[in-house]
This record gives C-alpha cells, structure tokens and sequence, in this order.
C-alpha cells in the first residue's frame, strides 16, 4: 500500500485533538495512520511557539514537496534550511522570496495616524521625521493601511476572543520582538528592526 499525504482535514484533527489531550497513538488510531506518522507530522512542523499549526504544518508540507518536485541535481542545502527556518517563524512563502532576492526599498514620504492625544504635536513629527503627516478620519481604518495590517498579524498570536488578562509582559515582547524581524513586502522585504536601524 502506497503511501498518501496528510491532508489538511486530517491536520485540523490532529490539531483538535491535541488540544483536547489525545496522545499521538489515539489519533493515529482516529485516522486510520501509523503512529509515527503522527510524531513525525508533529515533530516537524512545529511554529515559532513550538505548537502544531495546521495552517502552517500544510504551508510547509506544500513547500518540501514542490522543493522535492522541482529539486535540481545539485540540491542547494542551505537554501533549503534557510526556506525550512522561516516558514516555522511564519513568514510567508512571499516574503521569503523577497528577501532571497536584492534589497529595493523606497524611502517613505508620508505618514497616516489616528486621531489619539499621542499625535496631538504633527508638526513637529514633520519635521523630526521629514515627511508629510496626515490624520485618517473617524471609523476609516482602511485609511492606515499598514496599522491594519499589523494588527491582522497580531492576530497570528493572539486571536479573537483572546483573554489578555492572562497575556504576560514577557510573551507580547517575543510576538512584538517576531513581528519586528519579519520582512515586509512594503520595505523591499527589510525587516522593520533593519530599516529602523539602518541594517
């Protein structure tokens, strides 16, 4: 009997049921597949958190398998780990891409807030940041693209209905600090921490 891919209907259950406390051996029995199957799907699929992500397991799969298709004959390693490292960090097959390829990124000229008391001063951001300050109007998000944006990722870690009573300092610095060293197509694929400092 030929072996068949996971699929992504059989990662959500393996997902679901690791969360309500099933062992690998239960679930493999559930999906009628060996049990190293499952340790081995778990093992090596793990997210930046060192969870099992469906989404993410299924990215992944989908990357090995075309990288195995489409292997030349001196098959280049390091690219390989590289590509392996940052889909665990969650960074997209596009933004991985971006940044293997050369760095273009085009200096911003202008910059979009909310209407908070903490841009009460626009003039002189202007002029410490040498570009052109604009306000979006009341109930119009999409007016500030990239905050939208940024939160959409956050989301990544912390879904709708989170309880962030329960969210410690330490744990929004590592998602604050793994957003920050993720490339965006918006900066030519520089992470924010290189084009804030420069790199």
């Amino acid at each position: 009997m030929s072996y068949k891919h996971l699929t992504i209907e059989e990662r959500n259950i393996i997902y679901r049921m690791q969360w309500q406390g099933y062992k690998n051996s239960k679930i493999a029995c559930c999906l009628g597949r060996h049990r190293s199957t499952i340790s081995r799907e778990c093992k090596r699929n793990l997210n930046c958190q060192n969870s099992y992500d469906p989404g993410n397991a299924q990215t992944m799969a989908n990357v090995r398998r075309k990288a195995h298709l489409h292997r030349p004959k001196t098959e280049n390693r390091l690219l390989m780990a590289f590509v392996s490292e940052y889909l665990q960090k969650r960074w997209s097959p596009e933004q991985i891409a971006g940044r293997l390829s050369a760095f273009a990124p085009t200096a911003l000229s202008s910059l979009t807030l909310d209407n908070g008391r903490e841009f009460a001063r626009p003039v002189e951001l202007e002029k410490r940041l040498k570009l052109k300050v604009f306000f979006a109007h009341p109930y119009h998000a999409w007016e500030r693209g990239t905050n939208e944006n940024t939160n959409g990722l956050l989301r990544q870690y912390l879904p709708k209905g989170f309880d962030f009573s329960i969210l410690t300092n330490e744990q929004l610095r590592s998602y604050v600090n793994a957003l920050n060293h993720r490339p965006r197509k918006c900066l030519g694929y520089k992470t924010p921490f290189e084009v804030f400092h420069k790199k």
